[in-house]
């Protein structure tokens, strides 16, 4: 497929007709279904099946819309690149991160950055650990932030990795805003937690620390992201082991206690192997770094 057949698709699926889509697009609704037709007859199968007047995806329509989908934001990530160039700004960073480091810590970055270097724009997004590295791989992101163990960072391939920063799991539970006293995992009603599902490094950490004290999940709650279980903590809802950046993001109506002992993760950064940092990358990173450091922990 063409990038115009590409974007004609989209546009379609997006819009649910061939008339809102060449209103998007801004072209006659003849170009968008000749674009269609042309397309279709290319790949040697329909893209868009007609339902009561509605133009609905074919299954292998279904199929090639995550494609797409990724390739037009790539190409709109293209256009707001030119467009800051062509308004002065000098360059750009990429940076992915995790849901819970995109809550409290990197947008506190990106405040502390732009202040020194508005001329440089920043692209933020927030994805789960696949997506990012994979993202960096393809050339999508120039910094990923994740979770991991403690010390080095894991060697992932076509990677280059750095130790950011340590941190500490907390206890967060419905009460008055503010830290607490510590609490070990023996004095938590693990019947309350509020876990997290899927393959995520800090839920596994936990898992692995509750076993080796005898203390198995019996999960009641299942979220795919800890700011969810804070929404939830805070509306009197469940309690959960969460890192301490999440903890902090909002402590209104969330009372957080340290665990003791030390539930201690890494933060790590990853980007394409190979490759050294320009000096905005290192600037960010030395931002987030003394952010990490110094963020209010107890």
């Amino acid at each position: 497929m063409r990038l115009r057949q590409i974007e004609v698709f989209f546009a379609i699926w997006r819009n649910g007709s061939v008339t809102a889509a060449a209103e998007e697009l801004a072209i006659s609704q003849s170009s968008v279904s000749k674009t269609l037709k042309h397309a279709e007859q290319s790949l040697g199968f329909e893209l868009f099946h007609r339902v009561r007047g509605k133009l609905v995806l074919s299954e292998e329509g279904e199929i090639l819309l995550n494609d797409a989908a990724r390739i037009f934001e790539s190409l709109e990530q293209m256009r707001g690149r030119a467009a800051g160039l062509r308004h002065g700004l000098s360059r750009s960073v990429r940076i992915v991160c995790l849901p819970s480091l995109g809550q409290w810590l990197v947008p506190q970055a990106v405040v502390a950055f732009h202040r020194r270097f508005p001329e440089v724009a920043l692209e933020i997004t927030t994805k789960h650990e696949g997506e990012m590295l994979e993202g960096v791989r393809a050339r999508e992101y120039d910094l990923a932030f994740t979770f991991g163990p403690p010390g080095l960072a894991p060697h992932m391939a076509g990677l280059g990795s750095d130790l950011v920063a340590e941190g500490q799991m907390v206890h967060i539970q419905p009460g008055r805003g503010g830290w607490a006293a510590p609490v070990t995992l023996a004095e938590i009603d693990v019947s309350s937690l509020i876990v997290l599902s899927g393959r995520h490094f800090l839920g596994t950490l936990l898992r692995d620390e509750l076993r080796s004290r005898g203390l198995p999940e019996r999960p009641r709650l299942m979220v795919q992201t800890y700011s969810v279980a804070r929404e939830l903590i805070a509306n009197g809802v469940g309690s959960c082991i969460v890192d301490e950046f999440t903890a902090i993001t909002r402590p209104i109506n969330v009372r957080i206690r340290p665990i003791r002992p030390h539930i201690r993760f890494g933060i790590h950064l990853y980007r394409r192997e190979g490759t050294a940092l320009s000096r905005h990358e290192r600037a960010f990173l030395d931002i987030f770094r003394d952010l990490a450091k110094t963020a209010e922990r107890h």
